[in-house]
């Protein structure tokens, strides 16, 4: 029903957003992502914040959290995406995971570059690799030197993951 209406009010959608009805919850909070509507950034952390009803409806939210937060922060709403980035990295799922380092990236740039570099220290080898592209794409001295230094300290496997990473960059700190 909600996606019969494309023109309907986000604040119309929003307090669909709370309907103790979870269709129609996550319906609303779908079409709340699909508008790239402001007003469905903290609804939608909050609705990652408790258990969904299912594993479909989990992947669903995801989606909606990560679509919406990529719209927001190209739309220039940093502080909206913000919210959802940081629910995003709050997650389990790798992929939501590596979803608040893209948006993080996208919404503060080189200022991410911390973030980035504390992500080195995950078990997880797609995670540090999604941090490690990230960071090559930011590009910057600053980083570079950054990540080289956080090298150093890493346990091995994730040392030669990261020396391998910097070895494709083309600054002379990579090569310290």
């Amino acid at each position: 029903a909600i996606h019969s209406f494309p023109t309907r009010r986000s604040s119309d959608l929003r307090a669909l957003a709370a309907d103790g009805d979870a269709a129609l919850r996550l319906a609303a909070l779908q079409s709340l992502a699909d508008l790239g509507a402001a007003e469905g950034a903290q609804p939608l952390a909050d609705a990652l914040a408790r258990p969904a009803s299912s594993p479909g409806e989990r992947d669903a939210l995801l989606a909606a959290a990560e679509k919406l937060g990529e719209r927001l922060a190209a739309g220039g709403k940093t502080a909206e995406a913000e919210i959802l980035f940081a629910a995003l990295g709050k997650q389990p799922e790798t992929h939501a995971r590596i979803a608040a380092l893209r948006g993080g990236v996208a919404v503060r740039g080189p200022k991410a570059a911390p973030e980035l570099a504390a992500a080195l220290d995950d078990p997880d080898a797609k995670y540090r690799g999604a941090a490690l592209k990230a960071a090559a794409a930011l590009g910057d001295a600053k980083t570079c030197a950054l990540i080289a230094k956080k090298a150093k300290g890493l346990p091995p496997e994730a040392r030669a993951q990261a020396v391998a990473a910097l070895a494709r960059w083309d600054d002379p700190a990579a090569r310290k």
